[in-house]
């Protein structure tokens, strides 16, 4: 007997979820300065470039290996091939010396994606980068960042859905 399920639409619940991995999206604009995600929202110009970091967290005991990061991108906006000020957080550099990086990361049309081939233990962190443009005007959801473990699928983490509208300029 088996069973076969397809599943479409977006969750019901818009905040990260945490099942092993703790996923955060931060955005920086073309100066390097934090974008203020708190309320949800994000509201931008056509041609508008940012940088977006994904950061990850390994919550659960043990360790795990082959990481999968899987972030869609919104629709009305593009990966760019462009390097953009630091990221900073207050006027202070973003540093990600102690965080691991990415083994191999690709940029698709819809998505951008990084694979970690090292160990994760418990509280090891890492990170993706990549940088966006504003391209076409509308309101959309920026989709989760969403993070597991190939050989492990359960083990995962998401990180918050968010809205946003892309203005003319």
């Amino acid at each position: 007997l088996y069973l076969s399920v397809q599943s479409s639409g977006q969750r019901i619940k818009t905040n990260a979820l945490n099942k092993g991995y703790s996923v955060k999206k931060f955005w920086h604009d073309r100066s390097g300065q934090e974008v203020d995600l708190s309320s949800g929202k994000i509201s931008v110009k056509q041609g508008d470039l940012f940088t977006v970091i994904v950061e990850i967290k390994r919550t659960r005991s043990g360790s795990g290996s082959d990481l999968l990061v899987t972030d869609l991108l919104p629709a009305g906006f593009e990966i760019e091939d462009a390097t953009l000020a630091d990221p900073t957080v207050e006027g202070v550099k973003v540093d990600y010396s102690g965080f691991r990086k990415a083994d191999y990361t690709a940029a698709m049309d819809d998505r951008f994606i990084g694979h970690f081939q090292t160990r994760f233990r418990s509280s090891n962190q890492g990170y993706i980068s990549y940088t966006l443009r504003a391209a076409y005007e509308g309101e959309a959801l920026i989709p989760d960042a969403v993070v597991e473990e190939m050989y492990a699928p359960e083990v995962n983490g998401r990180s918050a859905i968010l809205q946003s509208r892309v203005e003319q300029r």
